[in-house]
């Protein structure tokens, strides 16, 4: 079964500097939203012990898709 990470997965190694998302008038590249992702998991990962559940709260915006 494709979950959405292997189609994001995907989608990174063909063209990182695709759009990701487009809001407002911003473009987030498949690049930047994995280093977004990233720096999101580092900081969790500091204050949340492994295999636990965290909820995320975001405006519907970029944030959000980040925090997935």
């Amino acid at each position: 079964m494709t979950t959405l990470d292997d189609l994001f997965q995907c989608s990174l190694r063909r063209d990182p500097a695709r759009p990701a998302l487009v809001w407002c008038g911003h473009e987030l590249s498949y690049r930047g939203l994995d280093e977004s992702a990233d720096r999101l998991g580092s900081r969790l990962s500091g204050v949340v012990v492994a295999g636990d559940r965290v909820g995320v709260l975001a405006p519907n915006a970029p944030a959000l898709v980040v925090g997935m």
